[in-house]
């Protein structure tokens, strides 16, 4: 519920309006907020625990997004350099990790650093400061395996 044109990443949701009812209450909550008629986007973190910012169609159509999304974007920017944008129930940051070489299930090969996992998704940087994050059906077995490793270390 993030757009790659904010944060590198991004995960979307379509919701049939028979739907609402069983999504959590966060986004309940901002769905009503937003108000007006479908499309909508919603700006989310990963958790679904903070509301970034809520657009309507009518929001969108035929204007300048950076221009839309600028403070919603500059609020994840604070949260992400706060350390609270990746924060759910099943984040576990990984302190101290080393540069290493990550493996995709297709065989490209990363080197950064595991900094976070939450739940299937596992979240690296690289020496230049760049948030990589990668599914774990993305990334190679022995990727995932070394990966969860490091995360069960920092529990």
């Amino acid at each position: 519920m993030v757009s790659k044109h904010l944060v590198g990443w991004a995960e979307t949701v379509a919701v049939d309006e028979s739907e609402v009812i069983a999504l959590p209450g966060e986004v309940r909550d901002a769905l009503r907020e937003v108000g007006g008629i479908t499309p909508k986007v919603i700006l989310m973190n990963p958790g679904l625990t903070a509301n970034y910012g809520g657009f309507s169609h009518q929001e969108m159509t035929g204007k300048n997004w950076s221009i839309i999304f600028r403070e919603a974007r500059g609020a994840i920017s604070q949260a992400k350099r706060e350390g609270s944008f990746l924060d759910s129930a099943s984040l576990v940051k990984v302190e101290d990790s080393q540069i290493e070489k990550w493996t995709s299930a297709a065989g490209s090969v990363i080197e950064a650093k595991l900094v976070a996992v939450d739940g299937e998704v596992f979240v690296f940087e690289t020496s230049a400061g760049k948030t990589i994050r990668a599914a774990a059906d993305k990334l190679s077995e022995e990727s995932v395996q070394r990966a969860r490793s490091l995360a069960e270390e920092s529990k």
